[in-house]
């Protein structure tokens, strides 16, 4: 399991296009789970490595402070909702991502990580359980991870393309 959560990291650290933003957060310290103490990785598309290691409640980024606190909660073996937590100046909000684990791979899927690659239209984001972001353009707004994480694994059911793939280069 400890590959699993390679991924969220490298989706938080991206830059941030239309993702699933919620005012409060969707992963409390006492539901986080920890799989890994400290993870490396990259994306697919470029050679740059990241890093995350435990510190507390959380996972952070040693080399990088202003990156987000990155939590996980299980949903299913091998498969997580992700959590970061960003500070913007003076503001602070959380950001939203499924995570899969190829545990015969070094590979972790994203999925539901960008709304503007794979959240609904917006038409239908009423049906989901969702809003849009009025002052923020292209992002879907959550009250809570339960609609979230329904849509999140009606598309990993429904083998949906990952939004981003990762590879995992060292975990302990």
């Amino acid at each position: 399991m400890r590959p699993a959560v390679a991924l969220l990291v490298a989706i938080f650290t991206a830059p941030l296009g239309g993702c699933y933003h919620a005012a409060g957060e969707l992963i409390s310290a006492e539901e986080a789970v920890f799989p890994f103490t400290k993870l490396t990785y990259r994306t697919h598309d470029d050679d740059e490595r990241y890093t995350l290691v435990r510190k507390g409640s959380a996972y952070v980024d040693p080399d990088d402070e202003s990156a987000p606190e990155v939590r996980f909660r299980e949903l299913r073996p091998g498969l997580y909702l992700a959590q970061g937590h960003f500070v913007i100046e003076e503001a602070s909000f959380y950001a939203a991502a499924t995570v899969r684990a190829d545990l015969d791979q070094p590979q972790v899927e994203l999925y539901a990580g960008f709304a503007d690659v794979s959240g609904p239209p917006v038409a239908e984001l009423p049906k989901h359980g969702f809003a849009a972001c009025d002052h923020l353009e292209g992002m879907i707004c959550l009250d809570g991870a339960a609609s979230y994480v329904t849509f999140a694994l009606g598309l990993v059911d429904a083998g949906a393309k990952p939004d981003k793939t990762f590879e995992i280069l060292s975990y302990e």
